[in-house]
């Protein structure tokens, strides 16, 4: 068994945190880090998707072997997951408030 690649110190962490957050997209570029899971390099991209209070609440995440994942800036894979990260966020953005309850009021 491969040794574990060690985590980040705090200050590269934080610091890899703001260039995804300025990026809008945090991207994993064909590490063999995880190859015992996927049995080789992988490639991986994550989206923020955002509620109507500005709080991110879910990522939508491709993750693909390296050699087949085009993760390029502009290709279709990063154009897609943008376009539905913001459909999502905007739909979000358009619920009303949660109710006393916390239930969802219904949708009209």
């Amino acid at each position: 068994m491969r040794p574990r690649t060690p985590l980040p110190t705090p200050p590269a962490l934080a610091k890899q945190l703001a260039q995804f957050r300025d990026a809008g997209i945090a991207s994993l570029v064909g590490t063999d880090a995880f190859a015992d899971l996927y049995g080789g390099n992988i490639s991986a991209l994550s989206v923020p998707v955002f509620d109507a209070s500005g709080a991110m609440v879910p990522a939508l995440t491709a993750i693909g072997a390296a050699d087949k994942l085009d993760i390029s800036d502009g290709g279709p894979l990063v154009t897609q997951l943008r376009q539905c990260a913001a459909t999502l966020s905007q739909r979000l953005a358009d619920l009303q408030p949660a109710t006393a309850t916390g239930a969802l009021p219904a949708a009209n």
